[in-house]
């Protein structure tokens, strides 16, 4: 978060599990969000895992989020282990 505000980018791209990974965070997580929107940064939040939209969307229900309608990228795939996404790995996610 402080990297953004140092920076002012246009565009950022932020990962929910680091920057909310519990609800200990939520507060300081809101308060950056709506910064964002403030400083009219655009943002997408990064979901890694099929449950993650769950919890997203009980975020945004819960005003986490400044915009109506934050905009999600679902990973498919990992680096890591180096397995390549699939069809079924975005049902799972929709789901």
């Amino acid at each position: 978060m402080a990297v953004i505000k140092a920076l002012r980018p246009e565009v950022v791209s932020l990962s929910l599990g680091e920057l909310c990974p519990a609800e200990a965070a939520q507060e300081s997580a809101a308060k950056f969000f709506h910064w964002l929107v403030q400083e009219n940064i655009w943002a997408q939040f990064i979901l890694y895992s099929p449950g993650e939209p769950l919890r997203f969307d009980e975020l945004r229900r819960n005003g986490v989020f400044a915009q109506d309608h934050p905009v999600c990228l679902f990973v498919l795939g990992r680096y890591a282990d180096q397995t390549a996404g699939a069809r079924s790995d975005l049902d799972a996610f929709l789901s």
